[in-house]
C-alpha cells in the first residue's frame, strides 16, 4: 500500500475516533456531523486511490516501462512527455493581455448579487448591470 493511501486511511481513523469521542462528550450535531464528513471523505480518498493503485497494476505494460512508472503517472507525480502530452504551463500563440480591469469588475458584482441575497433584491438589479458589463468587456478584451 503506498504511503499516501496510508496517510489517509490514518486521517479516516483519526478523524473517526475523534468523532465518536466529540458526540459522546458534547452531543453537538453541526460538529459532529462535520467530523463524520471529514471522516468519510478520507475513507473516499483511501478507496479511490486503492483501486487506483490495483488498476495500474493490472494494466498491461509495455517492455521498457516499470511498475514503479506507471504506478507514478497513475497518481500524477510522473507525466510522460512526447508529441501528444503537452507541458501543463505550456502558453499558446494568442497574446495574452497583461492586466485587466474585467476580473475586478466581475467579482464587485459577485458580491453585489451576494448581499442581494442578504439585504434583498435591490441589489441584484446593480449586480447583475456590472456583471453583463463585465462579461462582455471581458470576452471582447481577447479579441482585441
Amino acid at each position: 500500500m503506498a504511503e499516501e493511501i496510508r496517510f489517509f486511511l490514518r486521517t479516516a481513523i483519526y478523524t473517526l475516533t475523534i468523532t465518536v469521542i466529540y458526540w459522546f462528550l458534547s452531543y453537538e450535531i453541526a460538529g459532529s456531523a462535520l467530523l463524520l464528513s471529514l471522516g468519510l471523505s478520507a475513507i473516499f480518498f483511501v478507496v479511490v486511490g486503492f483501486v487506483m493503485i490495483r488498476h495500474a497494476k493490472e494494466d498491461p505494460l509495455p517492455e521498457d516501462t516499470h511498475r514503479a512508472n506507471v504506478l507514478q503517472r497513475t497518481l500524477g507525480f510522473d507525466e510522460p512527455e512526447g508529441e501528444t502530452v503537452r507541458p501543463p504551463l505550456a502558453l499558446e500563440d494568442e497574446p495574452i493581455p497583461s492586466s485587466s480591469i474585467w476580473p475586478l469588475a466581475t467579482a464587485i458584482a459577485a458580491l453585489l448579487l451576494g448581499l442581494g441575497l442578504i439585504y434583498g433584491g435591490w441589489i441584484w438589479g446593480p449586480g447583475i448591470g456590472i456583471a453583463i458589463v463585465a462579461l462582455w468587456g471581458w470576452v471582447t478584451q481577447l479579441y482585441d
